[in-house]
């Protein structure tokens, strides 16, 4: 039996469909027929082709997989491919035919003429057919909405599941699980890495405990700690090996995270991981390691304070280099975001819109855009000169933050926490 963690919920639905296919002759002679087909969608990784087997392992039914040609008469022999799958079904029910990634073999809605057509055409006649009792079709795929209205009308595919990230919970049963696989103590509790996980689906924590796992092996380590995950969870997540910078790089890049760091802390009272290490194009980063369960405040003092953290780093880089460089360009990009966000609230007030998208009205959308431009610059005037009073009010905390995280290149929210605690913050 495939091992579905959490997601409990979801789960919960899947039986109950898999009872129907199981049982067809029970529900239909109370007039119940079983539903034709399923979409699993939601990120790649979370876990879709996952679900699907466990319909198949639950209803007792077996699992005809789709697999794809290549090449340039593709389209061509997909369709035929599609066809004869579901008759080799037809003859060993109850059945599932499953089509994983389906969006790629169906046409774009706004190009008709597509040369996938075909395989729509033959999925709708499959659906619509007789004969094709006891079949029930399953296709996954990232956004719902990219699959045409006429496959997803009820009548045809019945069903729909939206499987979301795993949360900080979940995250939790399932490092425990792939701990439990290999044979290596821990000196950390779960959730702790749980919490430095956000937005990982179940193949990325897999991935992850292996990498640590084959790092501790190689160094010969007979227990993983935390400092054993952090690199590799800046790999997972950024698609990239770690990269160091240079020591002249080194001191700036340090004091500019630090700056978000403490900002950070200040402003809105969360913890952060930092590190100067490169991946990809970025050069260094602070992760917040916070319950992405919990709910912040939705207001505009929260907002504002996000705005503040953003701009941390360059005035952290002022304060102490009296310059600054092009890697505050981003921090920059991102408080201006967070105001419009604010503006399109309407927590400003509304004259703070941008009305250009409204018909006929361009000279006084011309003249709400320069209101609203010279109030987005007020605001990050604010929130810049809040910044550098809260670095030069900590630059001592500063400054020792930045020496260790230049020597280990890697600062977890625990060890920073520590030398807060010290600051009284």
């Amino acid at each position: 039996m495939n091992k579905i963690i959490g997601y409990e919920f979801e789960q919960k639905r899947i039986e109950e469909i898999a009872d129907v296919l199981k049982n067809k002759e029970k529900y239909q002679k109370k007039g119940i027929y079983i539903p034709k087909g399923i979409i699993l969608s939601g990120p790649a990784g979370v876990g879709k082709t996952m679900f699907a087997k466990y319909l198949a392992e639950l209803s007792n039914a077996k699992l005809f997989i789709f697999t794809p040609s290549t090449g340039e008469n593709a389209h061509l022999e997909n369709a035929t491919k599609l066809k004869l799958l579901f008759e080799e079904a037809h003859s060993s029910t109850p059945s599932i035919v499953f089509v994983d990634e389906l969006d790629s073999y169906l046409p774009d809605s706004y190009f008709i003429t597509d040369r996938k057509s075909d395989f729509q055409a033959t999925l709708l006649k499959a659906l619509d057919g007789e004969g094709y009792e006891g079949i029930m079709f399953v296709g996954t795929c990232i956004h719902y909405e990219d699959i045409p209205k006429q496959i997803i009308r009820s009548g045809r595919v019945d069903e729909s599941i939206v499987l979301f990230h795993p949360d900080v919970e979940t995250r939790t049963k399932m490092i425990d699980y792939y701990l439990s696989k290999v044979d290596i103590q821990t000196n950390f509790e779960s959730k702790m890495l749980a919490y430095k996980t956000s937005g990982f689906v179940g193949a990325d924590i897999k991935n992850l405990i292996n990498m640590a796992s084959r790092i501790a092996i190689k160094h010969n380590k007979t227990c993983l700690s935390i400092d054993d995950f952090m690199e590799c969870i800046y790999t997972i997540r950024h698609k990239d090996i770690k990269r160091d910078n240079s020591d002249d790089e080194k001191q700036r890049i340090a004091i500019h995270e630090v700056g978000h760091l403490v900002v950070g802390r200040i402003m809105l009272n969360k913890s952060f991981d930092v590190t100067i290490d490169s991946y990809d194009c970025i050069k260094g980063m602070v992760s917040s390691i916070d319950n992405d369960n919990s709910s912040n405040p939705d207001d505009k003092d929260y907002f504002l304070a996000q705005i503040t953290t953003c701009l941390g780093g360059k005035a952290s880089e002022e304060y102490f280099f009296r310059s600054t460089t092009a890697g505050c360009y981003s921090d920059i990009n991102n408080s201006l975001k967070i105001i419009e966000h604010i503006f399109d609230c309407g927590m400003f007030g509304f004259e703070y819109l941008d009305y250009s998208r409204a018909d006929d009205r361009s000279e006084w959308s011309n003249t709400q855009r320069l209101i609203t431009e010279q109030k987005a610059k007020r605001i990050l005037n604010k929130c810049y000169k809040k910044a550098k009073r809260i670095i030069k009010r900590y630059k001592y905390l500063i400054v020792e933050l930045t020496n260790i995280l230049i020597d280990k290149t890697v600062l977890v929210a625990e060890e920073a926490n520590l030398i807060f605690e010290k600051y009284e913050i």
